[in-house]
């Protein structure tokens, strides 16, 4: 079902001094554009369902709310025209175009029926995948959300299982990742699951050149994989949680609490931003004009291949 989306009133009752946001996801389009998925810190503490998407394209920002608790955010291009789409947990799809419009995936978030929460949107040759909970995913396909998770979807309000990322060089070669270290890869027909080399809960995984995968997650840990083979890239030095990964310029780098990180071989190198300052990471995006985004939980840092620079949103002032 598809209805337009309007945007939502705050709540009364809000912390109205604090103004600032907590950093979730975010997307570079294609014309350079920054999106960015966030929570207002004053709502931390409660039920309140919320989100401010966030655009940033030099020096302008702008922002939307709604009343659901976004997750991920990709932008699309189809048939000339630019959208971007913007997946609740509770799976809610809002997408941004000519016009607005709401989308319900049918069987995700919570309640009878329903597999529980979703945690990606991922763009894979310029089509729609979502996954999450319970080891659900669904593709986008005539304006509907369908299963493609048969032979691996655990039973309905599973928990202790489930996808954190997914990401794919094609609709015959994609890999999802998540809780316990799983790790699985479709060929668009069917889906297996990999002999991970961790249990640690994996947050994030992307498919680069030469046919290999990265995947982080807690405890620092990097996995790198082609196929069925896969390996723990070992470093004492850079133990914090890390929840993104990306490829910018050759280069695949990392991103947690402890800072960035770039992988040399089969080093995990911190990288020194020049920033005066260990400043936490936490989702990775790349976009045009040649730049590297690292979205912080707090802070957003802009990189070039030359230099960084710390980009600070007006609410976080």
């Amino acid at each position: 079902m598809t209805t337009k989306a309007t945007k939502k009133k705050t709540p009364k009752k809000t912390n109205k001094k604090d103004t600032s946001h907590y950093f979730i996801d975010g997307y570079v389009s294609g014309t350079g554009t920054l999106g960015i998925v966030a929570y207002p810190n004053a709502f931390q503490g409660t039920d309140t369902e919320w989100t401010t998407l966030y655009s940033f394209k030099e020096p302008r920002w702008g922002y939307e709310k709604y009343d659901f608790d976004g997750r991920s955010l990709v932008s699309r291009q189809l048939e000339g025209a630019r959208s971007r789409w913007l997946l609740g947990k509770r799976g809610e799809i809002v997408e941004q175009g000519d016009e607005v419009r709401q989308e319900q995936i049918p069987d995700a978030g919570t309640g009878p029926g329903r597999y529980g929460y979703v945690s990606k949107l991922a763009l894979i040759e310029n089509e729609l995948y979502v996954c999450g909970y319970a080891r659900q995913v669904y593709q986008r396909e005539r304006s509907r959300w369908i299963h493609i998770d048969q032979g691996m979807i655990a039973s309905v309000g599973t928990v202790d299982i489930g996808f954190e990322s997914m990401d794919g060089r094609s609709h015959q070669d994609i890999y999802a990742v998540g809780l316990r270290g799983e790790i699985w890869h479709y060929d668009g027909r069917q889906w297996d699951q990999i002999d991970s080399p961790t249990n640690e809960h994996l947050a994030d995984v992307t498919c680069v050149s030469g046919g290999l995968t990265y995947a982080v997650g807690n405890g620092g840990v990097v996995v790198r994989g082609n196929g069925t083979h896969w390996e723990v890239l070992e470093n004492p030095d850079f133990e914090e949680d890390l929840w993104g990964v990306t490829s910018f310029n050759g280069k695949v780098y990392v991103a947690g609490f402890g800072g960035i990180a770039r992988i040399d071989g089969n080093d995990i190198v911190p990288v020194d931003t020049g920033l005066g300052k260990k400043i936490p990471g936490y989702r990775l995006r790349t976009g045009p004009p040649g730049v590297l985004w690292s979205i912080g939980n707090d802070h957003l840092l802009r990189f070039d291949g030359q230099k960084w620079e710390e980009i600070v949103c007006p609410d976080n002032q």
